[in-house]
């Protein structure tokens, strides 16, 4: 249905409208909302930062809900938790956050100094109307941890007289026949031995 996560994440905005006004509470009418790589979430697993629109050189809201989230009913709630904080004043968590937050039907996580800083959905949470109208998050969750696989190992090779030792290639390490091609060293003049 959405060809990227930004459309779902704007229709979403727009279908929660309504429940922010009847909650008390509209949504700016400047928001702008990215998928991406939330600032400080190796360190603090922050799923989801606002920035308030004094924060923005076009006065716009800025929400970004992390990359590693792809289940559709998480990624709505966390994005609630950035609109509520929107309402509130960007990334502040008192009364007035909480008052929406309670009313949008979050409750607080309890796992941080101010146990509403982070925020997960409460049994009054009945986001299924709004999901089915969404449709698929159209994400792959990324996992920022995996690195890609190095490509020019660099491998131990040490004498086994002395212990001096160096890091080769597999290029230096084996002929072009395959069989083992290791450097001498030059204190004690044996071969090498892969470590």
């Amino acid at each position: 249905m959405y060809q990227t996560r930004e459309e779902w994440l704007k229709q979403a905005i727009d279908l929660l409208r309504p429940h922010f006004v009847a909650a008390g509470a509209p949504v700016p009418a400047s928001i702008r909302v990215a998928c991406a790589e939330t600032p400080n979430f190796s360190r603090h697993g922050l799923e989801v930062v606002t920035l308030s629109d004094s924060q923005s050189s076009d006065r716009a809201v800025e929400i970004t809900v992390s990359w590693t989230l792809d289940d559709p009913a998480v990624v709505l709630a966390r994005l609630i938790h950035g609109l509520c904080a929107a309402t509130a004043g960007g990334s502040k968590h008192g009364p007035a956050f909480v008052r929406v937050a309670s009313d949008m039907g979050l409750i607080a996580d309890g796992k941080t100094a101010n146990p509403w800083t982070r925020t997960v959905a409460g049994p009054s949470f009945r986001p299924n109307d709004l999901l089915a109208e969404l449709g698929l998050y159209p994400h792959a969750k990324v996992n920022p941890y995996l690195k890609a696989k190095q490509s020019a190992r660099m491998i131990l090779a040490k004498c086994p007289q002395c212990g001096y030792a160096v890091r080769l290639t597999n290029r230096w390490i084996y002929a072009a026949d395959g069989s083992l091609n290791l450097p001498i060293c030059p204190n004690d003049r044996s071969i090498f031995k892969l470590a």
